[in-house]
């Protein structure tokens, strides 16, 4: 069996992109979530992490900026005003994909307290902005985020006060930010819907004894997409044009 992790960021994406990789950490630090606020994705564990930080004297108090809307919007706003963190949590609700790569920009970490995940795609659209993750040991976070702040650090699962000392250790190490914000968009890079595409056809061509080639300008996944009336460009597309070919 051989492991190829999805992802769902394109090279069209990534060129829309333009993060300056080679600027320090913030002062004071801007730390960003994004996605569903629901259980599943630990988002009390923010509001929880934030409180501690402020009880703890760290200064300069990173902000939060929690971006996306969910079942636990008002329950996080309740906790931010019950732990008085309404000057250093910003609640903005859903944003679109420009507002989102404004946000980001703006941003030093992004925090991605989940309890469950597999190849989350709010990793990798972090790091293609340039910036490291901070997530709890959940699906491929190892094998993504890496050790030892590669591209971010990794903390326990459900765990706020250790997701804070993972904080609060990377706002305090001595951290070469423009080499890090670096390897993020590196990586974010290498993970694109174009490259899982080439990764599974040469995993293909290479059980099934063939050739792929490239005609007139035209991918051999475009021309499959065109053969078997495929939706526009996806993970399922993708997979299920490999397994169409493989029948063929």
């Amino acid at each position: 069996m051989h492991w190829l992790f999805g992802t769902a960021v394109s090279e069209h994406e990534l060129r829309s992109i333009t993060p300056q990789l080679d600027r320090g950490l913030s002062d004071p630090p801007r730390l960003v979530y994004a996605g569903r606020l629901s259980e599943e994705k630990g988002v009390l564990l923010l509001v929880e992490m934030m409180a501690l930080l402020k009880q703890r004297g760290v200064q300069p108090l990173p902000s939060l900026t929690v971006l996306g809307d969910g079942p636990l919007m008002g329950e996080m706003q309740r906790l931010r005003e019950r732990y008085g963190c309404g000057d250093c949590i910003e609640l903005p609700g859903y944003v679109d994909r420009t507002g989102l790569t404004e946000r980001f920009l703006r941003a030093d970490m992004s925090v991605q307290p989940s309890y469950t995940e597999s190849m989350c795609k709010a990793w990798v659209d972090a790091m293609a902005h340039g910036l490291p993750v901070i997530a709890t040991d959940v699906g491929s976070a190892q094998v993504t985020i890496g050790a030892g702040g590669e591209r971010g650090w990794i903390a326990p699962v459900g765990d706020a006060a250790a997701l804070t000392d993972v904080v609060e250790r990377a706002l305090r190490a001595d951290v070469d930010w423009p080499a890090l914000r670096r390897r993020c968009r590196s990586y974010a890079e290498s993970r694109t819907l174009e490259r899982w595409g080439a990764a599974i056809a040469d995993r293909c061509s290479a059980s099934w004894g063939c050739r792929l080639v490239e005609a007139h300008g035209v991918t051999w996944a475009a021309r499959l997409q065109r053969r078997f009336s495929l939706p526009p460009w996806s993970q399922r597309g993708t997979a299920h044009a490999a397994e169409l070919w493989g029948r063929s």
